[in-house]
């Protein structure tokens, strides 16, 4: 990570492909889908997703899918209005992905940055909350098929398709940055979320689908959903080579 006023690094950081990967690649468009029912913290969680991402195609149209930290602010932000406690955290990130004609996959992400943490996501309510998987196929290296958000169960051990490395906790008023001007830019952006949060067009289901655990990936690998599909028989067929952490 070169430009510290580039919040989410402004590239794919982490790629890495395996014999393991290429047997499990499988393509098609995936349909959109939402699994992130039957619990009012997760009907909460979708509008506010949602308004997140598209707070960040607004305020940065040209690279809104290298921008977490701003993600990391606006959920958190938007949780805390709900009575949610949220935490921000920093570190590593990398997912299963797969490509759209189906002949690769590999793991890509944020990772390996020596002197801050290379990706920011959120833990509230015992879940991992992240928009980052989402907007992997804006960064990868090859064209890859749609992928969820993450509001993965932390009761649930993080499987080799989705893996986090946390390299530091931030206090509800710790700064993300030591610049000011990106501080303050912060806080204009989860202005902006507050303003469409309390609009009256926020959509209520998210673009793609949200995976909360292991059996949200199986009822999406059922219905055909193609990275659900590819990271089901990875993680069957993978060992602790195949992925960083």
């Amino acid at each position: 990570m070169d430009n510290i006023a580039a919040p989410l690094r402004g590239t794919v950081l982490y790629e890495q492909l395996s014999a393991c990967m290429m047997r499990v690649a499988t393509g098609h468009e995936c349909r959109a889908l939402s699994i992130c029912r039957g619990d009012m913290h997760l009907r909460e969680l979708e509008p506010i997703l949602t308004t997140v991402a598209n707070a960040l195609r607004v305020e940065f149209p040209d690279d809104f899918h290298k921008r977490c930290m701003y993600a990391a602010w606006g959920v958190r932000s938007l949780l805390t209005d709900t009575g949610v406690r949220a935490e921000i955290i920093g570190g590593d990130f990398v997912a299963f992905v797969v490509s759209r004609d189906g002949t690769r996959a590999g793991m890509q992400g944020f990772a390996h940055s020596k002197d801050q943490c290379s990706h920011f996501w959120v833990e509230a309510s015992g879940r991992l909350i992240d928009l980052g998987p989402y907007f992997l196929p804006n960064e990868s290296s090859y064209e890859v098929v749609q992928m969820p958000a993450v509001a993965w169960e932390l009761s649930q051990q993080l499987p080799r398709y989705l893996r986090y490395r946390i390299q530091k906790r931030f206090g509800q008023d710790a700064p993300l940055n030591k610049d000011p001007t990106i501080n303050a830019r912060g806080a204009a952006f989860v202005e902006r979320c507050h303003g469409i949060a309390h609009s009256s067009n926020v959509p209520s289901k998210f673009p793609t689908w949200i995976v909360t655990g292991p059996a949200s990936v199986e009822i999406a690998a059922n219905r055909k959903v193609p990275w659900a599909i590819g990271a089901t028989r990875f993680a069957r067929r993978s060992d602790s080579a195949d992925v960083p952490f």
